[in-house]
């Protein structure tokens, strides 16, 4: 469930308006959540039946989720593939990259799987639902761009609590809170766009070097282009933006709208076509 879905209330933006207005419906525009409430879902989930739970039982609750659905799921649609455990050292280890491009070998690795092992599990948490990767997006304006997928769950804070990732233990590890936020914001805002039928297709974008990189881009039914970048901090200036100024110099028309999403309270203009926005106001 998204944040709004769990007040039982629409987002105070239309996704679909603002892949047809831009920036405009986002003037003046306040998120109905505090920031502790936005950055919550790193590590409480909106799973149906898993809401107001202490943080302690709620992540207990969240790992015999995935042991259930592992053992039980996996009989159901892999017959041969028995080795439950590796199954779950596997996801711990995938549960580790989120938000990031890492190779598949890193994985491989830290689960201790070999890589056509790694490969068949892959396969098998992306048929449970479990794992969503988002591929790279590709443009003939654009050189040089990766195709390694970013990594997502379903539900980012399923990985949360399969590391024991605490909001007190995440306060003071700043790098995980962030990769956490953006795998969070992300799959709320496509869990909205699909939710409405808007029909838009999802990548992020990374070049070669890793010199340009947006976070989530969203390529609309009319050519048009929505790009997001996710920040955990409450504070954005137009340095923040900077490589989706880039993408909009690149694409030129076609760039709709590029937005800057963070847990803070106010949506505000930073650049042409370039807004910073609470990530409370869209999901």
């Amino acid at each position: 469930m998204t944040l709004s879905e769990r007040r039982g209330h629409a987002p105070t933006v239309a996704l679909a308006d603002a892949g047809e207005h831009g920036i405009d419906v986002l003037r003046g525009i306040q998120s109905p959540f505090s920031a502790a409430e936005q950055i919550s879902p790193t590590v409480h989930s909106g799973l149906p039946g898993y809401l107001g739970m202490d943080e302690v039982d709620h992540q207990e609750a969240l790992r015999a989720y995935l042991d259930l659905a592992i053992s039980r799921d996996l009989t159901e649609i892999a017959a041969g593939q028995r080795n439950v455990g590796k199954l779950r050292s596997y996801l711990r280890a995938y549960g580790a990259t989120l938000g990031t491009t890492v190779e598949h070998a890193t994985i491989h690795n830290a689960a201790e799987v070999s890589k056509a092992t790694g490969e068949t599990y892959h396969d098998l948490l992306e048929r449970l639902g479990i794992i969503e990767q988002l591929p790279g997006w590709s443009d003939n304006r654009l050189k040089r761009l990766t195709k390694r997928p970013k990594r997502h769950l379903v539900d980012p804070a399923l990985a949360a609590a399969d590391h024991f990732d605490t909001a007190p233990r995440l306060s003071d590890n700043r790098e995980r809170l962030g990769n956490l936020f953006e795998s969070a914001a992300t799959c709320q805002i496509k869990a909205t766009a699909e939710a409405l039928g808007l029909g838009w297709r999802f990548s992020h974008l990374r070049s070669a070097g890793g010199e340009n990189e947006v976070d989530l881009i969203a390529d609309l039914p009319d050519g048009g282009v929505i790009a997001f970048e996710i920040k955990l901090a409450e504070a954005i200036s137009t340095r923040d933006a900077r490589h989706l100024s880039a993408l909009r110099d690149r694409l030129g028309g076609t760039f709709r709208a590029g937005l800057v999403v963070h847990p803070g309270t106010t949506a505000h203009r930073l650049d042409e076509r370039i807004a910073a926005v609470p990530l409370g106001t869209l999901v």
